[in-house]
């Protein structure tokens, strides 16, 4: 919020004040004034917790032949509730839901729970996210329609996702905008690398146009684009066309290989579709080791009607090779030959299918395909935990991210391997992970009613919640340039900063920096080496306010037009100044009031609380 004080003098002066939270100083400053002209001080300040907050504007001018008036007093109260999006599968029991029991029994917190991802309306004002085994199909969305949220994070939000079979990676969340905030990696270290060969129908159905005027081919060769994309650098892919056969050279390539953008451009549609002969040839040139798979994109019309017993040979190959058949079926419906795959190989096979033959939903089915290939990394065993008396019985691997500011809270242990179990990040905002389910069996509950299990988890929501809607740094203009000063709740950096407009912030004190001109442009971003601290928006200096008085938790001082977005008032707050009634002759008269208002990004809102004498409730919202 912001702290506003109209102060007057009956003479020129240069009046001495100090604003005051109880007994603590939070700024001073000295105000230069011209008779009868009111001036204004303004500071910026977190409000947080709750209950009743007084501020104290005292003025200290010599000679002032009234002191009565030279103090004035605003109270505020705090309240309202952090609010918490609690985003799950739809039909989630919440009685068994461990992890929402412990959020909706804290009184600070208003839990809301849903079944979709939140958008920009529902972030302005939630506290703190969660995705608890959630997945993108059901929520419906694509892998790119999570930048928002990932924006929000980056802009000061905090984020927490748990779960295993719909979350990370078999969630369909590798290689979303996601996954670069989150504390881990979506793909486990330890997989094995995997050997993927394309398998496109390019025969002349193919040609077909769809909307906008682009051919089912092009689309074909957008989704071959996006395997290769969704895969790791250590592994290894091929790309084939078919339609009387497979045609072209079947080299096994590392997915960033420009051989393989090369095959896929040149593809061309023409020619009949022959299934059965064609998987025949697929199956014989993948190499007998682990993970190895066809992902075959078909519209399933088998014109060379192979017959059952070329089909059930493929069965039997799959089964002796332990490979995987992805089949993607764009016809809208599963055929004789794919149905008796399945059956004669259930392990090997999985089949998707567009709704009515859909061409335009492809890369969304695709997504799809893909993420439950990623379940294989969703394990069930015995588990060692810390300091965690109880096994863990279930759990989705993961990688951890090596870098500052990821903390490893928890790991699990199975013979000589371990994996991330609950994991922090700080950022501008703040993400933590929790990479096994919130609801179960006997054993995951006994796991979640493990007090070790439950302390630590405690402390990661006090982590999330304790960065929720406050900003680390705050730009205030000063008469020559602009300062940075530190406001989070961790130890500030001890070094330069850097900035995108070019600037180079130097450290003053600590918590504080010095900027030698106000930067250009809309949104200044600052580093501490190659982390991101924050995203200011930027606005008109409004020049300097007051000045930094190296108390790190003090005063986030200064012209609220650099303000990081912080907490808007949702009413007004005011407190009766002390007006002098006697003057003497030659001596000054001074009248303080204060108030409080808000303050929104990019500057400060129109409305003013003068002094009434009222002390309504007042609820912090961050706004973004």
């Amino acid at each position: 919020m912001l702290l506003r004080g109209v102060i007057r003098c009956d003479q020129d002066a240069d009046v001495p004040w100090r604003l005051l939270r109880d007994t603590t100083e939070l700024a001073s400053g000295l105000a230069p004034l011209r008779a009868h002209v009111p001036a204004e001080i303004r500071v910026p300040h977190i409000v947080s917790g709750s209950g009743v907050t007084r501020f104290r504007l005292v003025l200290d001018l010599e000679n002032d032949r009234e002191a009565a008036n030279d103090e004035a007093v605003a109270a505020l109260q705090a309240g309202g509730r952090l609010r918490v999006e609690y985003c799950t599968a739809p039909g989630t029991t919440q009685g068994h839901d461990g992890l929402l029991q412990l959020l909706q029994s804290d009184g600070r917190l208003e839990v809301n729970t849903r079944s979709s991802l939140p958008g920009d309306r529902d972030l302005e004002s939630a506290g703190l996210v969660v995705i608890n085994n959630l997945s993108l199909q059901q929520a419906g969305l694509a892998r790119e329609q999570t930048r928002g949220l990932a924006d929000w994070v980056n802009a000061g939000g905090s984020l927490f996702m748990l779960g295993t079979d719909a979350a990370f990676g078999p969630g369909g969340y590798r290689g979303s905008p996601l996954e670069a905030v989150m504390p881990v990696r979506f793909r486990p270290d330890d997989t094995p690398p995997r050997r993927t060969l394309l398998l496109l129908d390019t025969s002349d159905s193919m040609n077909q146009q769809l909307s906008g005027g682009v051919t089912k081919l092009a689309r074909l060769q957008e989704a071959a684009a996006r395997v290769l994309e969704a895969m790791g650098p250590e592994d290894l892919a091929a790309v084939a066309g078919f339609r009387e056969g497979m045609r072209g050279d079947v080299r096994f390539l590392p997915p960033r290989d420009a051989g393989l953008a090369v095959t896929i451009a040149s593809l061309n549609a023409q020619g009949s579709t022959h299934i059965g002969s064609s998987l025949g040839e697929a199956v014989a040139l993948l190499p007998e080791v682990e993970s190895a798979r066809i992902l075959m994109i078909t519209d399933g019309e088998d014109v060379e009607n192979a017959g059952e017993a070329a089909f059930s040979a493929v069965a039997a190959q799959l089964v002796r090779r332990n490979s995987r058949l992805d089949l993607v079926l764009t016809g809208g419906e599963e055929l004789p030959w794919a149905r008796q795959l399945q059956r004669e190989a259930p392990l090997q096979v999985q089949t998707w299918s567009l709704q009515g033959g859909n061409f335009e939903e492809l890369i969304e089915l695709l997504d799809r395909a893909l993420a439950d290939a990623d379940r294989e990394w969703v394990i069930q065993g015995q588990f060692a935990v810390g300091d965690v008396s109880e096994p863990l019985p279930l759990l989705v691997r993961t990688a951890p991210r090596a870098e500052a500011g990821v903390e490893l809270r928890l790991q699990a242990r199975q013979a000589q391997q371990s994996w991330p179990l609950l994991a922090s990040r700080r950022l501008v905002g703040r993400t933590a992970c929790l990479c096994t389910d919130s609801w179960g069996d006997a054993a995951l509950v006994a796991f979640w009613q493990d007090r070790d299990f439950r302390t630590r988890l405690a402390d990661t929501l006090e982590f999330l919640l304790a960065g929720a809607q406050r900003p680390s740094l705050v730009l205030n203009p000063l008469e020559e340039g602009a300062e940075l000063v530190w406001t989070g709740a961790e130890e500030a950096p001890a070094q330069e900063l850097r900035t995108s407009a070019g600037l180079t912030a130097s450290l003053d004190a600590p918590g504080r920096w010095l900027l030698a001109e106000w930067p250009d442009g809309e949104q200044l971003s600052v580093f501490a080496g190659e982390r991101l601290l924050q995203r200011i928006p930027l606005g008109a200096p409004r020049g300097a306010g007051v000045a930094y008085n190296g108390r790190r938790r003090g005063i986030l001082c200064g012209g609220a037009a650099g303000w990081h977005p912080g907490f808007q008032q949702l009413g007004r707050l005011a407190a009766p100044a002390r007006a002098g009634r006697r003057r003497a002759a030659g001596r000054p008269d001074m009248a303080a009031c204060a108030a409080g208002h808000a303050v929104a990004a990019g500057g400060i809102c129109a409305s003013q609380a003068l002094m009434s004498g009222a002390v309504p409730r007042v609820h912090p919202r961050c706004t973004r």
